[in-house]
């Protein structure tokens, strides 16, 4: 099987054409003067046991971020965003804590018409489904997270944007450090990791095809890590009939030792006319690896009470294991203030982490400047 590093010419390709036509898309040097803006994240975290401890471990931290952008011409601009994150962590059982500090994000972006180029700590993140999602590449689990932040890459990307409205993208990933959500295994640090993505729009939604290649390190038959080619391709399909319908899903496959997964997600969503209107929305995914199959299936409900309180519910049911997650969550906003309390109970999907047994509480609260 050809290794992801053959397919970096693509890529160089994609990320050449995005570059050419952002530079094309700028007129003559008429800078204006620059943007800039200066935010503040604070936040307080805290979990417990409702039945047993009831305080399990906590964190505070915040996250200071800076933002500057001019424009240039009437069509092209230069950007940057800089962001630090410190925290401290602590458990009650055993007594210790941690600090934590680092950078967040820290990228350049220059933007026109045709297109944009992007390098630094940034996100990526694509797809159509919204709970139990195939293309959850370079993210964790995150329906049962609180702090809705992708954890930043070293990247480049860029963005084509062709006459139809369609979307060329591309982008290469330098010493990624998460573990996959769906392999488990790490990426080898000095290798390059590439991918591309086809988006084109429909008269009602949205198709696209994605490729991501990568060398990771999986487990020989000694139990020693051994550098694998990995190869992972998808597609997403999202339409608006009245409900909201998509349908997501993935092929890997590595070698060495060798290891297969195919995932097909398919879910709908609606809002029922019923108070302030009731959110609706199921899903259902459709696993096969080398080890066998299996599958989960997904419902979430969603109301807002006011313009400052929403209420959610999420079930979640795997087939292989018989086993059930359920997770309530209650958010207030106020201002510059928020404040959400939630109740789990279950393993919490797709993550293979240790299952939450009895109910479990969170709380978070947050200061956004």
């Amino acid at each position: 099987m050809r290794g992801p590093d053959l397919s970096g010419w693509l890529v160089a390709k994609i990320l050449g054409l995005a570059i050419l036509s952002s530079w094309s898309g700028s007129v003559a040097a008429q800078g204006r003067r620059p943007e800039k803006t200066f935010g503040l994240q604070a936040y307080l975290w805290a979990q417990g046991r409702a039945e047993t401890d009831f305080f399990d471990q906590g964190r505070a931290g915040f996250r200071p971020q800076w933002f500057w952008k001019r424009e240039w011409g009437d069509a092209s601009s230069w950007a940057a965003m800089a962001s630090f994150e410190a925290c401290y962590q602590g458990r009650a059982h055993p007594n210790h804590g941690f600090l934590q500090a680092g950078l967040h994000r820290l990228w350049a972006r220059y933007g026109s018409a045709r297109g944009e180029v992007r390098l630094g700590i940034q996100e990526l993140n694509f797809g159509s489904a919204m709970i139990l999602r195939p293309l959850q590449w370079f993210e964790p689990d995150r329906l049962m997270a609180e702090l809705e932040s992708q954890a930043g890459l070293w990247a480049l990307s860029a963005k084509h944007y062709l006459a139809n409205n369609a979307s060329l993208w591309g982008w290469s990933l330098y010493r990624s450090k998460q573990v996959d959500l769906w392999t488990k295994q790490r990426s080898v640090r000095d290798r390059p990791e590439f991918g591309a993505r086809w988006q084109v729009p429909l008269s009602r939604g949205e198709i696209a095809l994605s490729y991501h290649g990568r060398w990771a390190e999986y487990l020989s038959e000694n139990s020693a890590p051994v550098a694998t080619p990995e190869n992972r391709a998808g597609f997403d399909l999202k339409v608006d009939l009245g409900p909201g319908l998509w349908l997501e899903g993935m092929w890997l496959e590595a070698s060495q030792p060798a290891y297969h997964i195919k995932t097909i997600c398919w879910g709908a969503d609606y809002t029922v006319k019923l108070g302030n209107g009731l959110g609706l929305l199921c899903e259902h995914l459709w696993i096969q690896d080398s080890r066998g199959r299996g599958g989960y299936t997904a419902g979430q409900w969603k109301y807002p009470l006011s313009l400052a309180d929403d209420i959610e519910g999420n079930w979640l049911w795997c087939w292989e294991r018989s086993q059930s997650a359920l997770f309530f969550a209650w958010r207030h906003s106020h201002g510059s203030w928020s404040l959400a309390a939630m109740f789990l109970k279950g393993r919490e999907p797709l993550s293979g982490g240790q299952d939450c047994g009895p109910w479990r509480w969170r709380l978070l609260v947050e200061f956004q400047y």
